[in-house]
């Protein structure tokens, strides 16, 4: 269903996973820093908002990408994100494989990373 889509959303995903047939988009716009596209129930891509949520988004890449290793053993999946660019190569967005299941609910996930914070190394945004 690519009704009310923009366009370039769809672009992006055929630029990010060529030759993928899009059978399927659902668009979740509920969020206030993120539009998310879940592609055929097996790719997330998640499209900024505001230019300031996207530099956000390689931080977040970053401490999720750290951070799954130490998560994983106690059974917890996170997504492993890779940024998306436009034509002049800003991230724009991240997109990562679809993890099936319920989202982890927003109380539990500030419990979480409050106890967790201290023990991650100093992450910065890229330059």
């Amino acid at each position: 269903m690519t009704v009310g889509v923009p366009g370039d959303w769809l672009d992006f995903v055929r630029a990010h996973l060529p030759g993928l047939a899009v059978d399927r988009l659902d668009v979740h716009d509920e969020g206030w820093d993120h539009w998310v596209v879940v592609v055929n129930r097996a790719w997330v891509f998640r499209f900024a908002r505001r230019p300031g949520v996207a530099k956000r988004l390689c931080i977040e890449q970053r401490v999720l990408n750290h951070i799954d290793d130490r998560v994983l053993k106690a059974g917890v999946r996170v997504p492993r994100p890779s940024p998306v660019r436009d034509a002049r190569g800003r991230v724009i967005g991240s997109r990562y494989p679809f993890i099936s299941g319920e989202p982890l609910a927003p109380r539990c996930w500030t419990a979480w990373t409050h106890r967790r914070l201290t023990e991650l190394p100093s992450i910065s945004a890229p330059s």
